[in-house]
């Protein structure tokens, strides 16, 4: 069960509040804020119904959270994000399978380059998309959000396991104006098992969890 304190804390930062913002609210200092989210002391029932007021909730939940089963008011945006994925999955799925000219047509010259690019493109899109909606599903039930202090290394996460197949696309393109077919990173992913799995689901895949806990973080700086 949450207690006071957590739920106070959960509250404020989903509302997108500071502890000054809130102080200024309660007609409270600051450290009165603090002290409550810390444990060091406890809201009566009066600052308790203020809250509430301000967070747009009942009391019960500043006390008891909500029970599991029922939705948060902030599951809503989880709940709205979860067939948007999915839908984003099944069209990207769809598309890739939709088959280019072949070989012997005469538009096969204009797109044979995007045969190596246009598949794993399409598998990069799935996999980040699939890291963000298995977290997306699991908010409907568990607070899958972190605290952190320094909550920008969460983006920088996210952008750098994507650098390997960032490179070999921006690779593939300068190769594509001189009139190569494709990068030797791509060749490898065709080639190697392991290189397409790690590059191509693994990291996009992590980098989905890794943004998914940057846009539902809560930073412990104030």
């Amino acid at each position: 069960m949450n207690t006071v304190a957590k739920n106070i804390r959960r509250l404020r930062v989903l509302n997108k509040m500071t502890q000054d913002q809130l102080a200024e609210k309660m007609f409270v200092t600051r450290q009165t804020i603090s002290n409550w989210e810390t444990e060091k002391a406890q809201p009566d029932i009066e600052a308790l119904n203020a809250l509430a007021d301000i967070f747009n909730t009942d009391i019960n939940e500043l006390i008891y959270g909500v029970p599991r089963g029922n939705y948060q008011q902030y599951q809503k945006r989880f709940v709205n994000m979860i067939p948007i994925l999915i839908l984003l999955i099944l069209i990207v799925g769809i598309a890739n399978w939709i088959p280019l000219p072949v070989r012997h047509s005469p538009e096969f010259d204009s797109v044979a380059p995007l045969l190596f690019i246009v598949p794993i493109l399409a598998e990069v899109i799935i996999s980040f998309c699939l890291g963000v909606l298995i977290l997306a599903v699991f908010s409907l039930w568990f607070d899958c959000s972190l605290k952190m202090k320094n909550i920008r290394m969460l983006l920088l996460i996210s952008v750098v396991l994507l650098i390997p197949f960032i490179c070999a696309a921006v690779g593939f393109f300068w190769q594509l104006i001189s009139g190569e077919p494709h990068t030797r990173l791509l060749r490898d992913i065709y080639v190697y098992r392991w290189v397409r799995v790690l590059l191509i689901w693994f990291f996009p895949f992590m980098s989905g969890i890794s943004s998914f806990l940057f846009f539902n973080r809560q930073s412990l700086t104030n």
